[in-house]
């Protein structure tokens, strides 16, 4: 498999990711070799697997009205095997090769663990995994988009687990329109939020939303030319899905009957959405300050620390302890406290970049990792924020609260996520003993 970064650089599965990524999943995969004739899997199997083909072609069959039916080939380059695989369904259909054939096996264990190792390059894949399912949509038939429409949306919901939403309905819009070509477009409003596809060529009207609220069954206007499905959520109806068709062709019974179980389908995915959001929020952020907790901070640093280690890249750690913090609940109450706890979380933010990971990591304790910087530039950082909070006003029930912070500073050295944590803490430590209100190196 020498050079296999070339090799594979163009297969739309691997789009977006880098060659180190690609070689990564192309050798933790397993190449597979069979002849003419031979099954890669029936209809019914577990979908523990997906595959690439290195070389060779593959038919899709299916029983469809009690006769077996050819559905679709693929060949060099393509993958198939995806929508069992990630939407953890059996097999829908029996894969045969056709010629001598080369596959790479992609097994669900080692997806789980890129996902938890490299969760980006695992949602890249995903994503482009949904815009193979899109481009086949339009190029299979109608039987077999009607067999498999709740399978693919599995997808979609899966995909929601790690996909802001409008990116989800992005996907689904363009499915939808690609599984009924002739639809103009796709209006989806959900709780306030308006999301918009819209095919070349046609003009969507666009209704209020408050005229939406008021709707609550599924409506066809008098054009038959637009339909108006409401997308529930355990009963209660979070939103609207608008489908606009081509003028002069109205809706067929069957397609009202697809769009209202498709509504059904977005609502799952955008209650799984919305819960994975909360349940996330929950799990990594502190619920006062707005920051990362400590949790999810321990996480993120040993990720970083993972990457400084195998690059050789730069990455520093900001400890600081609010001065005198118990001084503030004592004379001013612990509203007050809250509140300098939020302001100085706020101001920490405003000071380091968008990539820096700000914690608050206990009581009146923050942390900030500071990927790509070494002990030069953590310092200066360091003073910025220390100088910031000692400028900082916190005005609470006309009173004005003023607060200083002592900092610790280290940059990695190889060393266990432990031991990089403790010397900064040290630091912090040092800079309380020293007089408070001042930025300390650790050794």
């Amino acid at each position: 498999m020498g050079n296999i970064e070339l090799k594979w650089s163009d297969i739309p599965l691997f789009k977006g990711l880098s060659s180190a990524e690609i070689v990564q999943v192309i050798c933790a995969g397993k190449v597979l070799k069979l002849q003419a004739g031979e099954y890669v899997f029936r209809a019914g199997d577990e979908g523990n697997e997906m595959y690439v083909i290195i070389s060779g072609s593959v038919r899709v069959e299916t029983l469809i009205g009690g006769s077996r039916q050819e559905l679709a080939r693929f060949n060099t380059g393509q993958i198939f095997g995806e929508i069992a695989f990630v939407a953890n369904v059996l097999r829908t259909a029996d894969i045969i090769a056709i010629e001598e054939l080369e596959i790479l096996e992609i097994s669900e264990p080692f997806f789980q663990e890129l996902t938890l190792k490299l969760p980006q390059t695992a949602a890249e894949i995903l994503v482009n995994l949904s815009k193979t399912l899109c481009e086949r949509l339009a190029n299979t038939t109608r039987s077999w988009i009607d067999s498999e429409y709740e399978n693919i949306l599995i997808l979609f919901q899966t995909l929601a687990l790690e996909t802001e939403l409008n990116s989800v309905f992005d996907k689904f819009s363009t499915a939808l329109v690609k599984a009924l070509p002739r639809i103009g477009a796709v209006e989806i409003f959900v709780e306030g939020n308006h999301f918009l596809w819209t095919s070349p060529g046609f003009e969507p009207c666009h209704l209020d939303f408050d005229f939406l609220e008021k709707q609550h069954e599924l409506l066809v206007d008098e054009t038959n030319f637009m339909t108006i499905n409401p997308i529930e959520i355990k009963g209660r109806s979070t939103g609207y899905l608008l489908i606009f068709q081509e003028p002069g062709r109205p809706f067929s019974a069957k397609e009202l009957d697809l769009l209202t179980k498709v509504t059904t389908q977005l609502g799952l995915v955008v209650d799984r959405m919305l819960l994975n959001e909360e349940t996330k929020v929950l799990a990594t952020i502190d619920p006062l300050t707005g920051l990362n907790n400590r949790y999810n901070f321990t996480k993120e640093m040993a990720k970083e620390i993972n990457r400084a280690r195998r690059f050789g890249l730069p990455l520093s750690l900001l400890m600081g302890d609010l001065d005198h913090f118990k001084k503030v609940n004592d004379t001013y109450g612990h509203l007050a406290g809250d509140e300098t706890l939020r302001k100085v979380a706020a101001l920490i933010c405003e000071s380091v970049r968008n990539i820096d990971i700000a914690c608050r990591y206990g009581g009146e304790e923050f942390a900030v990792l500071l990927p790509m910087i070494d002990q030069a530039g953590a310092l200066k950082i360091a003073e910025r924020l220390r100088q910031n909070i000692e400028e900082l006003k916190i005005e609470f029930n006309e009173l004005v609260i003023e607060i200083t912070i002592s900092i610790g500073v280290a940059t990695y050295q190889r060393e266990s996520a432990a031991r990089f944590f403790e010397r900064a803490d040290q630091a912090a430590y040092q800079s309380k003993i020293e007089g408070r209100n001042r930025v300390s190196v650790a050794k």
